[in-house]
């Protein structure tokens, strides 16, 4: 016959090392969240809350168009970005910027340039000039920033493939 010997689990507020008030100052805090979730859970569909929030919205969008989705590397690409002023009033100083993966493509000058002004409903359209550098598929997206508020064109994709030829640098 084997005896086994009945020892209390680490758990257990018996055990050596173990407050055996533990139990009870967990129980009303435990107690509490019972309480809040049964009320909530038995509110009547009348109860109503709010919540109050401030959205700031740009009346501006951005189109990209590039001039060719693939490229050979060493190829000069086209960017227009065309800004659109939604909103009633006139816009100033809308900085208009290219991103791209500068590792795969260069851009001629710095990305950046600013619309001084535009009227409400007219358009502008910026440009850039593009090197393919290196082969690889490539994202490329303008943002206009108005206000402290940007918005982005939707991405393009550019295909850069062959081997380095002649061109752009």
């Amino acid at each position: 016959m084997i005896a086994a010997q009945s020892r209390p689990s680490p758990d257990s507020p018996t055990a050596p090392g173990r407050d055996p008030t533990r139990r009870r100052r967990l129980g009303a805090p435990l107690l509490a969240v019972l309480l809040a979730l049964v009320t909530a859970g038995s509110l009547e569909a009348e109860s109503s809350a709010s919540i109050e929030a401030t959205v700031q919205v740009a009346a501006i969008d951005v189109q990209l168009a590039l001039s060719a989705s693939s490229a050979r590397v060493g190829d000069k690409l086209r960017a227009d970005a065309t800004v659109t002023n939604l909103g009633s009033s006139r816009l100033a100083t809308i900085e208009v910027e290219l991103r791209v993966d500068t590792a795969g493509l260069g851009i001629k000058g710095n990305g950046k340039t600013t619309v001084s002004k535009l009227a409400a409903g007219r358009s502008a359209t910026v440009s850039w000039s593009i090197c393919a550098l290196q082969p690889g598929n490539y994202v490329v997206q303008a943002r206009a920033v108005v206000a402290g508020v940007a918005v982005d064109s939707q991405a393009r994709l550019l295909a850069v493939t062959g081997v380095r030829r002649k061109g752009c640098t």
